[in-house]
């Protein structure tokens, strides 16, 4: 298994991280992504900025380099308008790292209400004051076994539906 069904964990103490303000995305180029939220936010704070397409610039990592940066990263900042579920978000999540991301994206219900943000510079660097402060979390994650147990009954559940419908 591997992706959300996956639990993983840093060993790195959140106080001792290397990397305090992260961003990554595949594709920065995407609008929907936020590049351009995030560049004014680097006219504020240092911000590693990891992907393809950044203003014309490529910092590309593997997927192995991504969950090492994150269990060795701080606070992730995701400035993206537009995921419904962004798996590097989770991941940062299960490596200890705080997450600002926009309030209307899905995985905020599983964020702490300080840490998400209004789609602004002003909104996001408050978040981001509070997220480097100190090691604040995200609300209870199911566990990659939970979530496997769930997906093999709602799989289960649609088969045994789908047999009375047909």
């Amino acid at each position: 298994m591997g992706g959300i069904f996956t639990d993983y964990k840093s060993t790195i103490p959140w106080a001792k991280r290397r990397h305090e303000l992260v961003a990554v995305a595949h594709n920065w180029g995407r609008w929907f992504k936020g590049p351009d939220l995030l560049r004014a936010l680097t006219k504020k704070f240092n911000i590693e900025i990891y992907g393809n397409r950044f203003y014309n610039k490529n910092y590309h990592l593997n997927r192995a380099e991504v969950l090492k940066l994150l269990g060795d990263t701080k606070v992730l900042i995701s400035p993206s308008w537009l995921d419904s579920f962004p798996q590097v978000i989770i991941e940062a999540w299960q490596l200890g790292a705080n997450v600002v991301q926009y309030k209307n994206i899905g995985t905020a219900y599983l964020n702490k209400p300080e840490l998400n943000a209004d789609h602004t510079v002003a909104s996001y660097s408050q978040a981001i004051a509070k997220a480097r402060a100190r090691y604040i979390g995200h609300k209870t994650l199911p566990t990659a076994e939970d979530l496997y147990r769930q997906f093999k009954d709602i799989i289960s559940k649609l088969a045994k539906e789908r047999k009375i419908l047909s």
